[in-house]
C-alpha cells in the first residue's frame, strides 16, 4: 500500500462511512458469528470494538484483527473464505489508519532511549580506553525482548546495576591507568620435554619421548599443560610452538589450544589448528592471546585413537611406547610479551599528549630492586585536567560536550586535588564519573529526535557493537550522515572492517539462538559422536555461512535452502560428505546430490539448540521455525496443559504423543501451525545427524556400530516419520519437500529477516508503522534479488532507522 503524502498528519475520523462500508461490513459478514458479545472467541468482542484510534488498547486490538485476517488465520479455514476484494478493501482501510496513528505516536514519544548491554559496554570501554579486559561477567545478565538483548524494553537500570558499573569501571581504570615500573618485554623458549608436568607424565608412561620431541595419543587425559612456561606479567603474548603428526596414518590431525591458570580452573579457548608436516618440517602454530600473570598454555590433540592407549596396557589396551597409531608430537614453545606500546595505548587514550615521567625510584619495602617508577605529573594540573576531561568526555559521550555539561566533572577532579589527591588519583575520579554517567551508558538520550551523532552511534552499535570511530564522528559533525551516498559509503566501509565480526556473532548468535549452544550436553550414551570440536565447528559453520551471504550479497532465500554449505572436516564427517580435509577453517562446499543439507534449518548448530541433550521435539523446532524463519510468533501454551516429554525408552513415538495432545481443542489451534514443520526436522537428531530411526536406551534392536573404537550402547528405535501437511494444505514427505515449499516464498523470508535486522539495529520494538516501512524495504530489495547486503543498506537508509 502506498501511504499518501502527509498521511502521518491526517486526522483519524472514527465512525466514518468508509469504515462502515469497508470494515464494519466485512466484520458483520465474516467475523461476528464467532466474535460477538455472546461468543467472544479468543476473548475478542468485535461488536464492542469501535474505530477509536485515540485509545492505545483499542489500537492493539485492531492490529490483532488486521494480522489475523491478512495472515489467513481468520476466518478459520473450515469457514467460507471472504472474496479477495472485500478482504483487500477492509484491510487496506485498517492499514492506512493504523499506520497514521502509530506513526504519530512514535513521533510524539521520540526514539527509544536504551542503555548499552554487557557486550556493548565491554567493547565500548575497550575502544575508549585501549584495554583488553573482560568486564561483562561483572554485570548482571541483560534482559531479552523480541529475541535480542539490545532492545530498550529489556534493558532496565537499577541501583544494583549502577553499583556493578562502579565495580566494572574500577577494574577498567586499574588496567588503563599506568603507574609503576615500565613493563619489560621478554622472550622465553623452552622444550616441552623439560617442563614440570610433561616430565611427570613422561615418567609415568602417558607420554613418550623421541629425541627432543614429546608424543602423546590421548584427546582427554592427560592434556599437555605447559607448567613452567608462564606469563611473567599480564598482557598480550605472541605464542608459537612446533608440532607434527607422529606415525601419520592418512587421517587429519588437529591440536586444541587453551590459555589460563588451570590450577584455578580459569581458562579460555584459543582455537583449533591443523597439524601437518614432519619432524624436519613441522607445523608452527602461532597466535596472540591475552594472559594474566602466571597463565600458561594447554594442548590436546583431535584425531588420535586415544581409546586404545594407557600406560599399564590395561583392558586389552596398548602402552603408549608400543602403540602404532597416530599421535601428536611437539617440540618447543616460545612466548614473546607482554606486547605493548610505550607510552601505553591506554595512557594515550586517557591523558592524550601528557607524558609519562619518572616520578619515583625504587619500590616500597625493598621488595624489588630500584628502578624508575612512571606516572603523570603535569606542570599545571587544573588546566591539564580540564583539557583531558573535555577530550575524554567527547569520546565517551560520542558527541560534542558543552562547558556546562563538563563543569561537574571538572569540579569533582579539582575537589579531589584540593583534598590532596595526586593528579592520577583525582583524574581517576573524573574518569569514573563519566563512565557511570547516563550520556555514556545510554543511546538516543540527547533529545527527542535523532541528530547525526545519534545516527553515528546507531550505525556503530548495529554493525560493530561498539562506539563510533573518528570518521563517523567527523561526518556527524559535518551533518553528512543523512546523505544517502555518504551513508552507503560508510556502511560499506564498516562492513569491511574487522569490527564487523561482532555484528555476525551478536546478531546471528541471538537471531538463530547460537548463544544457547552450550546450554545442553548431548547424552554420551545416545550420541557418542559428540565432542568439543564438533560443537565449536557448529557455530563456526553458521557464522561463516551468514558472512558469505553478507559478503557476496546473496539472497536471504539461502537461509531456507542453498546450493553450498560452509563446513570443515569434522562437520563433513557428521554430514556424511566426502572430500573435505582440515579442521581449522570452514570451506565452501557444493551440496552433494542426495544430501539433505543447505540453508540454516539443517545446520547442526540450529538442530542442537532446538533440542535438549537427549531428545528432539517437533514442538520446539516448529516454534523456532515459526518465530525465526517465518516471522510468526507463537503464543505461550495454556498454563494447565502439561508439556509433551519424548519417551527415550522407545515405546512411544513423539508423533503418537502429539496426536493425542492435539485432541485438546485449545492446543490444536497452535499445534496445527507448529507441528508440521517441526516433524520435517525429526529426520535430524540432537547433534544434527541425519537419521531414519530414533535411538533408544530401552526397547529396540542392538547394533554392532562402533564410535571411536567403542561399541555404542544405544539401540535402534522406531522409524522416523517426517511427513505432514502445512496449515495451508501443502503436503511434504520430508525436509527437502518442505524446503521447496518455503523457498518459493522469498518475500516472507525477506520480511522476517528485515524485521529482525531492524529490531536489532535500532534497539527497539517495531510499531505497526515500522512494519509498513519493512514492507517498502522488502519491495525495494526484491528488485535486487533479496540480497542480504542490499537488505542491510535499505534498512539503514529507511526512515524507520534514521528518524525513529
Amino acid at each position: 500500500m502506498a501511504v499518501p503524502a502527509g498521511a502521518a498528519d491526517k486526522p483519524v475520523k472514527p465512525g466514518t462511512s468508509t469504515f462502515n462500508n469497508r470494515v464494519a461490513t466485512f466484520i458483520e459478514n465474516h467475523c461476528i458469528d464467532c466474535h460477538d458479545s455472546a461468543t467472544q472467541k479468543g476473548k475478542l468482542n468485535l461488536e464492542a470494538l469501535k474505530p477509536n484510534f485515540d485509545d492505545a488498547a483499542t489500537v492493539e486490538r485492531w492490529i490483532k484483527v488486521y494480522d489475523k485476517v491478512t495472515s489467513g488465520q481468520m476466518p478459520p479455514r473450515d469457514k467460507a473464505r471472504p472474496p479477495a476484494d472485500e478482504t483487500a478493501s477492509a484491510t487496506g482501510w485498517l492499514k492506512d489508519e493504523l499506520y497514521t496513528v502509530t506513526l504519530a505516536q512514535q513521533k510524539q514519544q521520540g526514539p527509544a532511549v536504551r542503555r548499552l548491554n554487557r557486550v556493548e559496554y565491554e567493547n565500548t570501554v575497550r575502544d575508549l580506553l585501549g584495554i583488553d579486559t573482560e568486564l561483562r561477567s561483572l554485570l548482571p545478565s541483560d534482559g531479552q525482548s523480541h529475541g535480542f538483548d539490545n532492545v530498550a524494553d529489556g534493558l532496565s537500570i537499577s541501583s544494583v546495576l549502577m553499583e556493578k558499573y562502579l565495580n566494572a569501571s574500577n577494574k577498567a581504570l586499574d588496567a588503563a591507568i599506568f603507574h609503576g615500573f615500565k613493563p619489560q618485554t621478554t622472550t622465553q623458549r623452552k622444550l616441552f620435554k623439560d617442563l614440570k608436568d610433561v616430565k611427570r607424565h613422561l615418567g609415568n608412561g602417558w607420554y613418550i619421548q623421541k629425541g627432543d620431541a614429546v608424543i602423546w595419543f590421548n584427546t582427554r587425559y592427560p592434556q599437555l599443560t605447559a607448567h613452567g612456561f608462564n606469563a611473567p606479567e599480564a598482557g598480550t603474548y605472541r605464542i608459537k610452538f612446533e608440532c607434527w603428526p607422529y606415525q601419520p596414518d592418512g587421517r587429519s590431525l588437529a591440536v586444541a589450544v587453551f590459555a589460563g591458570n588451570f590450577y584455578r580452573g580459569d581458562r579460555s579457548f584459543v582455537g583449533y589448528y591443523d597439524v601437518k608436516g614432519t619432524k624436519d618440517k613441522p607445523t608452527v602454530v602461532e597466535f596472540e592471546v591475552a594472559m594474566k600473570k602466571s597463565d600458561t598454555i594447554r594442548l590436546f590433540p583431535h584425531g588420535t585413537l586415544d581409546y586404545k592407549v594407557n600406560p599399564g596396557g590395561r583392558h586389552g589396551h596398548t602402552k603408549p611406547v608400543d602403540f602404532k597409531g597416530m599421535g601428536l608430537a611437539v617440540r618447543s614453545i616460545e612466548g614473546h610479551g607482554p606486547i605493548h606500546d610505550w607510552p601505553t595505548q591506554s595512557h594515550k587514550r586517557l591523558f592524550g599528549d601528557l607524558p609519562l615521567n619518572k616520578v619515583d625510584e625504587g619500590w616500597p619495602g625493598g621488595r624489588r630492586p630500584k628502578s624508575p617508577v612512571y606516572g603523570v605529573k603535569p606542570d599545571d594540573p587544573k588546566k591539564d585536567a580540564a583539557k583531558v576531561l573535555a577530550s575524554f568526555a567527547r569520546r565517551a559521550f560520542r558527541r560534542p560536550v558543552e562547558d556546562k555539561q563538563l563543569a561537574p566533572y571538572i569540579a569533582l577532579v579539582e575537589q579531589r586535588m584540593t583534598k590532596g589527591y595526586n593528579f592520577e588519583e583525582a583524574m581517576r575520579v573524573g574518569f569514573q564519573a563519566i563512565l557511570c554517567s547516563p550520556p555514556f551508558l545510554t543511546l538516543n538520550s540527547a533529545g527527542p529526535e535523532l541528530d547525526d551523532f545519534a545516527i553515528a552511534s546507531r550505525l556503530s552499535y548495529f554493525l560493530w557493537s561498539t562506539m563510533p570511530d573518528d570518521e563517523l564522528l567527523r561526518l556527524a559533525q559535518a551533518g553528512q550522515l543523512r546523505d544517502a551516498k555518504v551513508l552507503r559509503q560508510q556502511v560499506e566501509r564498516m562492513l569491511k572492517d574487522p569490527r564487523a565480526k561482532a555484528f555476525t556473532q551478536n546478531f546471528v548468535g541471538q537471531w538463530l539462538d547460537l548463544r544457547l549452544i552450550e546450554e545442553t550436553s548431548p547424552d554420551s550414551k545416545l550420541y557418542p559422536e559428540f565432542d568439543h570440536m564438533l560443537q565449536w565447528s557448529m557455530v563456526r559453520e553458521t557464522e561463516h555461512f551468514f558472512q558469505t551471504l553478507l559478503t557476496e550479497d546473496l539472497s536471504v532465500a539461502n537461509f531456507i535452502d542453498s546450493e553450498f554449505i560452509t563446513i570443515n572436516e569434522r562437520l563433513a564427517q557428521l554430514y556424511g560428505i566426502d572430500g573435505v580435509r582440515g579442521y581449522e577453517t570452514m570451506q565452501r562446499v557444493k551440496v552433494p546430490a542426495g544430501s539433505h543439507r543447505g540453508g540454516v534449518m539443517t545446520q547442526a548448530s540450529v538442530l542442537k539448540v532446538t533440542a535438549n541433550g537427549t531428545n528432539t521435539s517437533p514442538v520446539l523446532r516448529g516454534v523456532w521455525l515459526m518465530e525465526n524463519i517465518f516471522g510468526s510468533p507463537v503464543p505461550p501454551p495454556p498454563e494447565a496443559v502439561p508439556a509433551v516429554e519424548p519417551d527415550i525408552r522407545g515405546a512411544t513415538t513423539i508423533r503418537e504423543q502429539l496426536a493425542k495432545h492435539r485432541q485438546t481443542k485449545s492446543c490444536n489451534a497452535c499445534h496445527r501451525l507448529i507441528d508440521p514443520p517441526g516433524f520435517a526436522l525429526e529426520s535430524f537428531d540432537v547433534i544434527g545427524r541425519w537419521r531414519t530411526n530414533y535411538r533408544s536406551l530401552g526397547e529396540g534392536e542392538r547394533t554392532d556400530k562402533q564410535v571411536k573404537g567403542r561399541r555404542v550402547s544405544y539401540r535402534i528405535g522406531p522409524d522416523v516419520d517426517p511427513a505432514d501437511t502445512l496449515v495451508d494444505g501443502r503436503k511434504f514427505a520430508d525436509i527437502d519437500e518442505l524446503k521447496h515449499h518455503l523457498f518459493n516464498d522469498k518475500r516472507q523470508i525477506a520480511r522476517c529477516v528485515a524485521e529482525k535486522l531492524l529490531i536489532y539495529g535500532r534497539g527497539s520494538a517495531l510499531s505497526f508503522a515500522d512494519r509498513v516501512d519493512v514492507d517498502r524495504i522488502v519491495d525495494r530489495v526484491a528488485a535486487k534479488g533479496y540480497g542480504l547486503r542490499s537488505l542491510i543498506h535499505e534498512i539503514i537508509q529507511s526512515d524507520a532507522f534514521l528518524t525513529r
